[in-house]
């Protein structure tokens, strides 16, 4: 096996599974594919996304916030948003 080749799927970068799952959107957009192709680009691309979303909730739970406690002292704990809120 080639030392450039990722050992695992977790190993690829999530923005090339997000540029991979923009050329999908974009190949289903132009339409000119049957409905084949189509059908298994979708599939690929539901894949795709479930795949990105579960690691940017993982990379989610990894963000910290430094807080100060009451008596001063500075403490990490996880990140706490709403993301139904925008920023």
């Amino acid at each position: 096996m080639s030392e450039n080749k990722p050992q695992n799927l977790e190993a690829v970068r999530i923005e090339d599974d997000l540029e991979r799952l923009e050329s999908l959107v974009r190949e289903l957009e132009n339409g000119k594919d049957g409905l084949e192709r189509s059908l298994a680009l979708f599939e690929e691309g539901v894949k795709l996304a479930g795949k990105c979303q579960r690691r940017l909730e993982a990379f989610d739970q990894r963000i910290l916030e430094v807080v100060r406690g009451t008596d001063g002292e500075a403490s990490l704990v996880p990140f706490a948003h709403d993301p139904t809120h925008p920023s």
